[in-house]
């Protein structure tokens, strides 16, 4: 990021800090100087995919004038996830029990799925 003022000497030099929207104090701007936004933590879009960071311009010294402006930090997904199968109570089958194969097999699967996981 970058403000800029119009004043002279230390009156012209600004600083940033994060005023709002840091959860987990997952930013920081370090140095203050610099304008830079520095992440402190790894991101995860499968945790929080959007955050919104109010950034405040200011001066120092004895007379703080400043500005500020919303940053919209978007994370995107990389594949960090490998492929799994979900862990399921054992199932019991009625002896004699089958289904007739057919092209119908997703009406057989609800057959399936109703008369043993709802039963």
């Amino acid at each position: 990021m970058e403000a800029r003022d119009a004043d002279s000497g230390t009156f012209g030099e600004v600083l940033y800090e994060i005023s709002s929207g840091n959860s987990q104090s997952a930013f920081v701007i370090d140095p203050p100087r610099t304008g830079i936004v520095k992440t402190t933590v790894p991101l995860d879009r499968e945790i929080q995919d959007l955050y919104r960071l109010e950034v405040r311009a200011y001066n120092p010294g004895t007379r703080h004038r400043f500005s500020t402006a919303m940053v919209r930090i978007q994370v995107v997904d990389v594949n960090d996830n490998a492929p799994f199968f979900p862990t399921y109570n054992p199932l019991f089958i009625r002896e004699g029990f089958y289904t007739q194969s057919s092209s119908h097999s997703f009406l057989n699967f609800l057959t399936f799925f109703f008369t043993f996981f709802l039963d």
